[in-house]
C-alpha cells in the first residue's frame, strides 16, 4: 500500500476547540518574534518606518489568514515567509511609484507645463512627493492628512492609475500613434 504524502508544514488541527484569537495574539505579543521580524525588515528595507509598517502588515495578514497560520508546523517560519512577501511587494510598489513620478516630472519638464494641471490635484501631487521624495510611509502620510491608512492606500492607487494612463498616452502620442515595436519594425 502506498503511503499518503503529508506536507511537513501542515499539521492537522486537534479536534478540541482552539481559541485562534488567543494564539494569534500570543504570536503578535511575542517580543522575540517581533524583534526578529523588525530587524529583518529594517535590514531589507533600510528604513525603520517602512520596516515597522511591513511587520504590521505581516501581522494583519496573519490575522486574516489565521486558519493557515494555525495549521502550519512552524508559525514563526510562516510569519517570516509572509514578511518576505510583504517586503517584496513594498519594494515593487515603491519602484513603480518612483518610475511613474519620474516619467511624470520629465514629461512636464519637456512640455514646459506647470506641474499643477488637470492630471493631478495639488493634494495628490503633495501626497506623491511625500511618499516618493520624502520617503513617507502610507501610515505617516495618512496620519498627516487625517485619513485612514486604507483611504491613503486607495488614494495612492488612484494616483498610480492616473500616472500609468498618462504615461501610456504620452508614449502613444510620442510615437505618432504607433508603439515602440511598430517603429522598430518599420526601420
Amino acid at each position: 500500500m502506498a503511503k499518503k504524502k503529508v506536507n511537513p508544514r501542515r499539521v492537522p488541527l486537534p479536534k478540541k476547540a482552539i481559541d485562534k484569537d488567543a494564539i494569534i495574539e500570543e504570536a503578535m505579543k511575542d517580543d522575540m518574534a517581533h524583534a526578529v521580524l523588525l530587524s529583518y525588515a529594517c535590514a531589507s528595507l533600510e528604513n525603520e518606518m517602512l520596516a515597522d509598517e511591513a511587520v504590521q502588515d505581516t501581522f494583519r495578514i496573519a490575522w486574516s489568514k489565521s486558519a493557515e497560520l494555525l495549521n502550519c508546523a512552524d508559525p514563526r517560519a510562516w510569519l517570516m515567509l509572509t514578511l518576505k512577501n510583504v517586503i517584496r511587494n513594498t519594494r515593487r510598489e515603491l519602484t513603480e511609484l518612483n518610475r511613474l513620478f519620474i516619467s511624470f516630472e520629465l514629461a512636464h519638464d519637456e512640455s514646459g507645463q506647470d506641474i499643477q494641471n488637470d492630471l493631478l490635484t495639488h493634494e495628490e501631487y503633495e501626497l506623491l512627493t511625500r511618499i516618493v521624495l520624502q520617503k513617507y510611509t502610507i501610515s505617516a502620510a495618512a496620519k498627516e492628512q487625517g485619513i485612514s491608512i486604507e483611504s491613503c492606500r486607495k488614494k495612492v492607487r488612484l494616483i498610480k492609475q492616473k500616472l500609468r494612463k498618462n504615461r501610456q498616452s504620452n508614449q502613444t502620442t510620442n510615437s505618432g500613434g504607433r508603439t515602440a515595436k511598430g517603429k522598430e519594425a518599420e526601420q
